[in-house]
């Protein structure tokens, strides 16, 4: 639920970091936790927290889209794959194809 400060808040919020502030210059010995709990009360701002909640959520990367080539044997879909592939290598992978006609000399089943 956003939460949005009013300037009266604002204000005692800003008097609040001014009396802390003076306080701690004239202390002559400021411990490091104290310094650091005072500035996790009254210093962060909402920048502070979104972006706080948007390292520490999970991402999720959108799964590729398939796309499928298909033809009659000898249209040029394995020309097209291997231009596609060393063109844009970031983007498409090879994959082993299905087919119903028989194996040609020297193909492997399982194998591209």
């Amino acid at each position: 639920m956003l939460r949005i400060e009013t300037q009266a808040e604002e204000l005692s919020r800003q008097k609040k970091k001014k009396i802390i502030r003076k306080s701690l210059k004239a202390s002559k010995h400021p411990t490091p936790s104290l310094l650091s709990i005072l500035s996790q009360l009254f210093f962060f701002s909402n920048q502070t927290v979104y972006s706080h909640r948007w390292n520490h959520t999970e991402q999720y990367e959108i799964a590729p889209v398939p796309l499928v080539i298909a033809g009659p044997s000898g249209s040029g879909k394995s020309t097209l794959l291997k231009r596609l592939m060393n063109e844009f290598q970031e983007f498409f992978g090879f994959s082993i194809s299905h087919t119903t006609r028989q194996p040609r000399n020297g193909e492997q089943h399982g194998r591209g």
